[in-house]
């Protein structure tokens, strides 16, 4: 379960301090990088695969989908790591989208 931030670190918006936002980013990008490298990974050794059950092929595809909308997703966060905190935060949101649709599909 992922850790509440203290009162003392939220604003009066409800929004996580500064240092705590940019906790919240780093560790979300370091999770988009470890899986983006374990797709590659992944999608590597199904292109070098001659045996392709087609159950796998379907799965694979799907991998793809998601590796394409977590690359996106990591040219947007660096073209808003300037941004102000509401534009960064809805990148975030974006992010979440993206797991819940690859969950979900």
């Amino acid at each position: 379960m992922a850790k509440q931030p203290s009162s003392s670190q939220t604003t009066s918006a409800g929004m996580p301090s500064d240092p705590e936002f940019a906790q919240m980013e780093k560790e979300t990008f370091e999770k988009v990088s470890v899986t983006l490298s374990a797709i590659d990974r992944a999608v590597s050794a199904w292109n070098a695969s001659r045996i392709k059950p087609q159950d796998m092929g379907e799965r694979i595809e799907r991998l793809r989908r998601f590796q394409s909308s977590l690359n996106s997703w990591i040219k947007e966060f660096s073209r808003v790591k300037s941004a102000s905190k509401e534009r960064r935060l809805e990148n975030l949101g974006k992010f979440i989208e993206i797991c819940y649709s690859y969950e979900y599909s």
